[in-house]
């Protein structure tokens, strides 16, 4: 049995990915922007940022600090990742591929997760309009979806290791999201669904 993080680790993928090898578009500003922002993937609380890979700031650096509590609500990964674990049964169980092989299936289901995202017949089997999360634009609630009903078992949680200190230009990176998202790229309902 192998952690998210010890697949993710080994993963052909995430070393292509730091070695700059994937052809991932150079950065560019984002609507509103003169400044050039990185392509990333979001990650949750147990990766490791970096320049590629965008995570939540830790729930303690985020008390009474709002622009910090919308850049988490906005960057969530959460609710793919609970659907694609709720639809593709090698997620009801823990993994016990080889890394690189754990990696290509997870590779896989996200191809296969965003092909059906993208197909309107694909979409409407795959994910009704109850079963994603959705928001509430005109009160900024989050409705949860039917997914977060299913007990999903398969992936094994990970967290940083204590006192482990990311480089500061991704930190200033994240700070660079954090205040996009606060400024130019708000959208009108997020200072509410943080409050709720």
């Amino acid at each position: 049995r192998v952690s998210d993080k010890g697949i993710w680790n080994k993963c052909t993928f995430k070393n292509l990915l730091e070695r700059n090898e994937l052809k991932i578009p150079h950065p560019s500003p984002l609507p509103g922007t003169d400044k050039d922002f990185p392509f990333v993937i979001v990650g949750d609380e147990g990766f490791i940022l970096s320049e590629n890979v965008l995570i939540p700031f830790p729930k303690e650096q985020c008390s009474g600090k709002r622009d910090r509590r919308i850049f988490n609500y906005r960057g969530r990964s959460e609710n793919a990742f609970g659907v694609m674990a709720s639809r593709f049964q090698i997620f009801r169980s823990p993994m016990r591929y080889d890394p690189d092989d754990a990696c290509d299936i997870i590779i896989a289901v996200c191809c296969l997760h965003n092909m059906l995202r993208t197909d309107v017949v694909g979409r409407a089997m795959y994910t009704p309009p109850s079963y994603i999360d959705t928001e509430d634009v005109l009160r900024g609630n989050i409705l949860p979806g039917d997914w977060r009903n299913e007990q999903i078992q398969g992936l094994v949680g990970f967290q940083n290791p204590r006192g482990y200190r990311h480089a500061n230009h991704a930190l200033a990176l994240r700070e660079m999201w954090c205040k996009y998202f606060n400024d130019v790229g708000a959208v009108p309902w997020q200072d509410r669904a943080i409050n709720h």
